[in-house]
């Protein structure tokens, strides 16, 4: 198996952020097949600024990000369009929606 390590999608930060996450997980294939997979940065955009939002209930951390997203527009005056939410699986954004439009905080949901 040969390992991917450059990335034309991704700012580093993203790239060493995630695998900070990733890397706690015992069941990973980098773990399983004891692999170095540090991936860098080839892509040609500017670095961002990411949080990560460890809340206990599914309720909290939708109004925590909802806050955060309408705190970044109104404050830093960052459009809507610049902000993104990356989502495990399709299906798990549903009440975070709900919560958006009830915030009319508009949005653009992508497969």
């Amino acid at each position: 198996m040969i390992p991917l390590t450059e990335n034309y999608r991704s700012t580093q930060t993203i790239l060493d952020s995630s695998r900070e996450v990733i890397r706690n997980n015992t069941e990973s294939l980098e773990k399983a097949l004891q692999l170095d997979k540090h991936l860098s940065k080839k892509a040609a955009i500017d670095e961002v600024q990411i949080s990560l939002l460890l809340p206990s209930d599914p309720q909290v951390e939708i109004a925590a990000l909802v806050n955060e997203i309408r705190r970044l527009h109104d404050e830093k005056n960052i459009s809507w369009n610049e902000i993104a939410i990356i989502y495990r699986k399709n299906s798990n954004p549903i009440h975070l929606i709900e919560y958006l439009r009830r915030e009319k905080i508009p949005f653009h949901k992508q497969k």
